[in-house]
């Protein structure tokens, strides 16, 4: 569940008090048919996300239009009282809250990234190509956080993109951010605390922007705000004028925005096999499967089917049948990209579905050992493409795998150390002192992560750091390719030699991280 809280006190250029989120723009695909304005399209957009909860807040003189249009607005007489308005709605909800300006043109797929795609951060703001116009100035670091955040008084060193104003608190920080706004809204109120704002370029407004403040006051908070940059196919902008927002909208309308989240379903840090043999045309299934209304659940399903299959054809221990097995185990491979990728596309995520996917990856690879063994049983016996009985090495790849798994999960579940206190950097202050914006600064680096970091760029060695440890397409793929051409003999000593390397590798990483905190 999720409260969208509007921010409507923008102005159209004109003597008249009139919103800019009034302005009439052309409804969807229509020409020639009655307009409707920036408002009632956002709106709309938030009624076909499931966004029923909405709370609309506008200046006096600003109300009399929007009310005309069907609105119910809360009326506050300046930012402070927007503030106080988003400290109390932010207190009260027990659902994350969305703060959008009612200004706002945005692509259908931006907004449902903003509002469905980021239910797991504490707080996220939408970021654009820094280009001057309607969006304020942030800096992101390396690490896709917004490090420091300007407004019309706060100045950002080195801006890397802009800020049209969305941003998303989770339910477990709203009463943060209630603080936060309330700490502006003090900070508004005290005489010659802030200076007289100054207004960007191409804006009629004379007055701070309370969604600017708030990325301001969290970020200087210390609140860790993810940036959720948009692509170039995707528009978010700040309109104020019928052509502007009738500019805006075209643009969006233009946009294939299935191919968008298509191809942002695909993982872009998934492995070398993975990425290379099956990222390059799986999405072709995500598509005929969504097109059946086939769920990821069910893809996973079926994954998991082509995986026994191949169980069953490697136990027949003949050179016709460990061909099939390995054609039919890769394509198991390639619907189990292909379930997360649809989940991904259809936004049709669920418990049930990580777990049951977490679990047949075991259960589907392991499986398969059994077959390639009995194979090799029944082939020792007939002639076929083995040369003698492979239990026990099955059992020391299956040991070995297992315990791979076992050192992977305790160190995800491993408690951290804390990163040390950083004081927050006052609002009074223009600038953000240090380049870091009140942040707190990341613990020095350990020798592992020093390496890691200095190699993330060099092609050569990324691939090699994520082929080494053998992750779950390499192994595949191993499997596959030594059952076709070779015996099970042959898959397990690779796997095991191969393990053995990457065990190494994996636990001398992440001892001296561990040891290093």
């Amino acid at each position: 569940m999720t409260l969208a809280v509007i921010i409507a006190t923008g102005r159209a250029p004109g003597p008249d008090p009139i919103p800019a989120a009034a302005v009439p723009v052309p409804p969807p695909g229509a020409s020639g048919t009655a307009s409707v304005t920036v408002l009632g399209r956002l709106l709309g957009q938030l009624d076909r996300l499931g966004v029923a909860e909405r709370r609309l807040i506008t200046r006096p003189d600003l109300a009399p239009p929007l009310r005309k249009d069907g609105h119910d607005p809360v009326e506050c007489e300046d930012t402070a009282a927007d503030l106080r308005e988003i400290a109390r709605l932010a207190r009260g909800a027990r659902a994350s809250v969305v703060l959008l300006p009612g200004d706002l043109v945005i692509s259908d797929e931006q907004l449902a990234r903003l509002v469905l795609d980021a239910a797991d951060r504490p707080v996220t703001a939408v970021t654009v190509r820094w280009a001057g116009g309607r969006a304020r100035p942030v800096r992101v670091d390396a690490a896709g956080r917004v490090a420091s955040a300007g407004s019309a008084f706060h100045r950002v060193s080195a801006p890397t993109a802009g800020f049209p104003g969305p941003l998303r608190v989770g339910e477990q920080r709203t009463v943060q951010a209630a603080d936060v706004a309330e700490s502006l809204a003090e900070l508004l109120e005290l005489p010659g605390a802030l200076p007289p704002p100054i207004a960007l370029s191409s804006s009629p407004d004379e007055e701070y922007d309370a969604l600017e403040l708030m990325l301001v006051g969290l970020v200087r908070a210390g609140m860790p705000v993810t940036a959720q940059a948009t692509v170039p196919e995707l528009v978010c902008r700040r309109v104020a004028t019928p052509e502007e927002a009738c500019a805006a909208v075209e643009t969006a309308e233009r946009a294939d925005e299935r191919r968008v989240r298509l191809r942002a379903a695909v993982k872009r840090d998934d492995g070398w096999f993975a990425t290379y043999a099956v990222s390059s045309w799986s999405p072709l299934l995500v598509r005929l499967a969504a097109w059946f209304g086939l769920t990821p659940n069910k893809v996973t399903l079926a994954s998991a089917g082509l995986a026994a299959l191949a169980a069953f054809w490697f136990a027949g221990g003949t050179r016709g049948g460990m061909i099939t097995g390995a054609v039919l185990f890769y394509l198991a491979f390639v619907l189990d990209c292909v379930d997360g990728q649809l989940a991904r596309y259809t936004r049709r995520y669920s418990r049930l579905g990580a777990w049951l996917d977490s679990v047949l990856d075991r259960a589907k690879e392991y499986v398969v050992y059994a077959g390639l063994a009995v194979g090799a049983s029944a082939a020792a016996w007939d002639g076929g493409p083995h040369v003698a009985n492979v239990w026990i090495l099955t059992v020391a790849a299956l040991v070995l795998q297992t315990v791979r798994h076992m050192i992977d999960f305790s160190f995800g579940d491993r408690p951290r150390r804390p990163a040390p206190d950083t004081p927050a950097t006052p609002l009074t202050v223009a600038d953000d002192p240090g380049g870091t914006g009140g942040t707190s600064r990341p613990a020095p680096a350990g020798t592992a992560e020093r390496l890691s970091r200095a190699t993330a760029g060099v092609p050569v060695a990324h691939w090699a750091k994520k082929i080494i440890v053998l992750p779950i397409g390499e192994r595949f793929a191993v499997i596959s390719l030594t059952a076709a051409l070779g015996d099970a003999r042959l898959t397990f000593a690779v796997l095991l030699v191969w393990g053995w390397i990457a065990a190494c590798y994996t636990l001398t990483g992440r001892a001296m991280r561990a040891l290093h905190g």
